[in-house]
């Protein structure tokens, strides 16, 4: 019980860090959209032009979208679409492109608030 195989092919670490946090299945994403390239902030809650303190403005837009097993992230406006395997600012472009049907030069603000840690049992030099 709990042994592993004399003959088991173990997954090998990459030679070097991953700069940037690729978009996958379950990622909880927090987007905020902004037209006139950032100038004028659009209240995605409302689907009217935000008025009021910044806060209000972020309380009102700072909305999570869960990307599904099915790879699909729902968005306004644009729907389901797919963002997975993008890094964020390859995300960003590709959002603000799709935006850019409906608004005049879009600007897009991506953030993932779940990203993953990968726990390695043992200590020190004793990983496996």
């Amino acid at each position: 019980m709990l042994k592993t195989p004399k003959d088991y092919v173990f997954d090998t670490p990459p030679d070097k860090p991953i700069d940037e946090y690729i978009i996958s299945v379950n990622d909880i994403l927090q987007f905020r959209l902004f037209a006139n390239d950032g100038f004028q902030l659009i209240d995605i809650a409302a689907g009217q032009a935000g008025a009021g303190s910044q806060q209000a403005i972020a309380a009102r837009t700072n909305i999570n979208y869960v990307v599904q097993t099915d790879s699909l992230a729902r968005l306004p406006i644009l729907g389901n679409i797919n963002i997975v395997g993008k890094t964020i600012v390859e995300a960003e472009a590709f959002l603000q492109a799709e935006y850019a049907k409906f608004y005049v030069e879009p600007f897009v603000i991506l953030t993932i608030t779940n990203k993953r840690v990968i726990v390695f049992p043992g200590t020190g030099s004793s990983a496996r």
